[in-house]
């Protein structure tokens, strides 16, 4: 039986469909129980809400400044 793997951009189409954000569909997995966990899931649907391309630019510069953070924390250690 072939099975595929959806994308990203397949998960944003159903959400749009059935009127949900992405976060939504993570919601059981962060707790709503304080303020912290509401902050997170906020930030996480403004991340997905900026679509598919967007995140992904954002997610490589995170990766490269992370990068050369830690390059330079290993320097001074």
């Amino acid at each position: 039986m072939p099975t595929e793997n959806p994308t990203i951009g397949m998960l944003e189409q159903l959400c749009r469909l059935y009127g949900v954000t992405v976060g939504d569909l993570f919601e059981p997995l962060v707790p709503d129980r304080d303020a912290r966990y509401r902050e997170l899931k906020e930030k996480l649907d403004f991340i997905m809400d900026a679509g598919v391309e967007l995140t992904a630019i954002a997610i490589v510069e995170n990766i490269h400044a992370m990068y050369e953070r830690t390059k330079r924390l290993k320097k001074q250690s």
